[in-house]
């Protein structure tokens, strides 16, 4: 009986270990937690340009078109290409890109300069037709004389096409001198602490990304130099006396004032 017993006690303790052993195994080797997922930096700035993108076309396809007979871009590309530009550069008033906030209002703004200075994204001023056509009038110019017997030659723009000298009746770029929706002039730029040099040749301003790379480099330029957009437009002068830029400025006033409308604007 003794022995009897004996054997079931065996049989129970070899039953509770053997248990014991299952769960302990059961525990070891319960798969791991899934790690954590981190975003590639490459795909943080992709997501960056996407809200840019979406803020800045939500923004100018708000604003007053150009009157019917004067074709206007297409603004899925004008505000892909501003948003590009932007995530590359960072803010017009500097920093290292990182503050969305600051990007948003600087879409905005590129945007607001673009819309001004471009006849309103005027298709025949972003896609360098202005520039061509103004190139064929300057061969055949026109002599006046002024009554101080100056002389004076002005392109020969009633000797085009009808359509032609119909759009350039909103704008000629300047005599054709001047590129893309930023009506920028050719220039070697330089960062006023002539880190960086850019030179922005015919050919470069008319690629609308280097275009707005240009708007938004001479942007920053000004903010930094003189406190607004008159060195965009070109409507302060220097003043060696006092060191410090004097005069009106109402275009640079105008562009500014007209972003910082829609910099607080709900968008969907």
């Amino acid at each position: 009986m003794k022995n009897a017993h004996l054997l079931l006690l065996t049989c129970a303790l070899v039953l509770f270990a053997g248990a014991a052993v299952a769960n302990s195994v059961r525990v070891r080797v319960r798969a791991p937690d899934p790690p954590s997922v981190l975003v590639p930096s490459d795909d943080l700035r992709d997501m960056v340009t996407d809200e840019l993108d979406s803020v800045v076309y939500e923004t100018i396809t708000k604003w007053p078109p150009p009157e019917p007979s004067v074709p206007q871009a297409d603004l899925a590309r004008v505000s892909s290409n501003i948003a590009r530009v932007a995530r590359e550069e960072g803010s017009i008033w500097g920093g290292d890109g990182r503050d969305v906030a600051d990007l948003r209002k600087t879409t905005i703004l590129m945007g607001g300069i673009g819309f001004f200075e471009g006849a309103r994204f005027a298709q025949y001023v972003g896609d360098g037709s202005c520039n061509r056509w103004m190139a064929e009038a300057w061969k055949h110019p026109i002599r006046y004389v002024r009554p101080d017997r100056t002389i004076l030659w002005e392109p020969g723009i009633r000797d085009l096409p009808e359509e032609q000298r119909h759009l350039l009746a909103h704008g000629h770029c300047d005599g054709g001198h001047a590129y893309g929706f930023g009506q920028v002039h050719e220039l070697t730029w330089r960062d006023p602490s002539g880190a960086r040099v850019e030179v922005f040749d015919a050919k470069r301003l008319l690629d609308p990304v280097e275009n707005w790379r240009a708007v938004l480099l001479i942007a920053r330029a000004s903010f930094q130099q003189r406190g607004n957009l008159s060195g965009y437009t070109g409507e302060w002068s220097y003043q060696p006396e006092s060191k410090s830029w004097v005069g009106p400025a109402p275009k640079a006033e105008q562009r500014l004032r007209f972003a910082q409308r829609w910099w607080d604007v709900p968008l969907p």
